[in-house]
């Protein structure tokens, strides 16, 4: 019945998908894939740069919760 997923398969690592096969090999090996762009999956920690959304630990500059205050997200900022 399930015939056709291994030549699937080899269809997708022997042709151009390669990179896609990559992609959703690297889905269902959440978390901590190390194809993906961020690199192997580590929790942020605290206060760490990048990650707003984290207050800040102990003795490191304080960083809003939630998308207020004085940063600006990456990206196009609208009017």
């Amino acid at each position: 019945m399930y015939l056709w997923l291994p030549s699937f398969l080899y269809h997708l690592m022997h042709h151009k998908h390669r990179g896609f096969l990559c992609v959703i090999a690297c889905i269902f090996l959440q978390p901590g894939c190390p194809v993906s762009p961020r690199g192997p999956g580590r929790p942020k920690l605290p206060g760490s740069p990048g990650n707003p959304y984290v207050p800040a630990g102990p003795g490191s500059p304080g960083r809003p919760i939630g998308p207020t205050g004085p940063w600006r997200p990456r990206g196009p900022v609208g009017p």
